[in-house]
């Protein structure tokens, strides 16, 4: 990656950019559409400002988390201390989630 060109970094963020979007632009595309269905110009770009920072907001958290040697390292060895009660733990929370769904969506 220290050697990566300008060229090698514009398509690789294209392709990031391209299989994102998929995730991300179906509700970005549905709350552009429910504030311009809804609310004046100013109070929509507001929203939209307020929508994107807190869209982005998570995203710099881990960044800055991922980003600290210290910290990755920590949880590192916490994570391998603790492997058996966090895969139990996940599997826990799976299950919730799929009775909730369940439950009250189907």
């Amino acid at each position: 990656m220290r050697r990566a060109t300008l060229p090698a970094t514009a398509v690789v963020g294209f392709l990031v950019g391209i299989c994102e979007f998929p995730c991300t632009g179906g509700i970005y595309v549905g709350i552009l559409g429910l504030l311009a269905a809804q609310t004046t110009y100013w109070s929509g770009l507001a929203y939209l400002v307020i929508y994107n920072i807190m869209f982005i907001l998570p995203l710099v958290g881990l960044l800055l988390v991922v980003g600290n040697r210290r910290v990755v390292g920590q949880v590192s060895r916490w994570m391998a201390t603790n492997k058996r009660g966090l895969r139990l733990g996940q599997g826990a929370v799976m299950i919730a989630l799929g009775l909730i769904i369940v439950l009250w969506f189907v």
